[in-house]
């Protein structure tokens, strides 16, 4: 979501990151198995309206508009216009805004989708209900939130050779993100769960793990390292010369059979028909 006093997204906006996020957004494809969640896409009309919250590259906004119909309007909102794309289908807008904060009236009650992830590193225990409640003002009556997010308090490093291997150098990475985050992530899912327990109807959550396909592990294990690595890089985790020998140590595990396992969540639901 470059720096503006509002933004607080943790990486950086440069080309790594943006590769970074690419990355991402093919991988959870392939684990999910879907861009938009087959009951939601079951019922969106062919002039239907989409928005794509925190879009950071709009990745996600450029692949929907390859997948639905050319009469569909997607609106891809971020509250830093430092990565939107430089070309972009006709049927798809680029605008800036915070999901924080309640979005333009002129967009309040006309779409028929709302798509938000990751979004949870960025996020502090009062901001799900608040999100929740600008995202699900956007919407129309019956209209659907889908909103997925990687459950960073269980990351997991585990081996994918048969015989035994130890790792220390990626464990340790992972337990400093994880203490740096806990205040972020520890009750995350929770708190998006009961964000839409409070404020829509029909909810339902698809989960599954980053490892369920053997070909994505070494990927996404690859594409979390990256970001993890850019992290302690802007938080100055650790001294330049640390971090060097963290770099190596991290490559050697992986190069040993070393992955990261996480639960992908996606939680789906709708507006009800007489929320004022």
């Amino acid at each position: 979501m470059a720096s503006s006093a509002a933004d607080n997204y943790l990486l950086g906006r440069d080309k790594t990151e943006a590769d970074r996020l690419r990355d991402q957004h093919h991988i959870t494809l392939r684990n999910l198995g879907y861009a938009i969640h087959p009951r939601i896409q079951a019922q969106l009309p062919p002039n239907a309206r989409v928005a794509d919250v925190a879009t950071g590259t709009g990745v996600w906004a450029l692949h929907v508009a390859q997948v639905l119909p050319n009469t569909t309007d997607i609106v891809a909102f971020d509250i830093s216009p430092a990565q939107f794309p430089s070309t972009k289908p006709h049927n798809v807008t680029f605008t800036v805004a915070d999901a924080k904060k309640p979005f333009p009236q002129v967009h309040h009650g006309t779409f028929d989708l709302v798509h938000i992830r990751a979004l949870i590193a960025a996020m502090q225990t009062p901001d799900w209900e608040t999100v929740m409640r600008n995202v699900v003002q956007l919407l129309k009556p019956e209209g659907f939130v889908m909103w997925g997010e990687g459950d960073l308090s269980r990351l997991r490093c585990l081996r994918s050779s048969e015989e035994y291997v130890s790792f220390s150098t990626l464990p340790k990475l992972l337990r400093t993100f994880e203490a740096a985050m806990r205040a972020r992530t520890s009750d995350g899912i929770t708190r998006l769960s009961e964000a839409a327990e409070a404020q829509l109807e029909n909810v339902e959550m698809d989960v599954t793990s980053t490892d369920r396909l053997w070909d994505t592990r070494v990927p996404f294990t690859r594409m979390v390292v990256t970001g993890m690595l850019a992290w302690a890089e802007h938080s100055k985790a650790w001294p330049p010369e640390e971090l060097e020998e963290m770099r190596k140590g991290v490559a050697s595990d992986l190069d040993n059979g070393a992955y990261i396992r996480a639960d992908v969540l996606v939680l789906i639901g709708q507006r009800p028909q007489d929320l004022v």
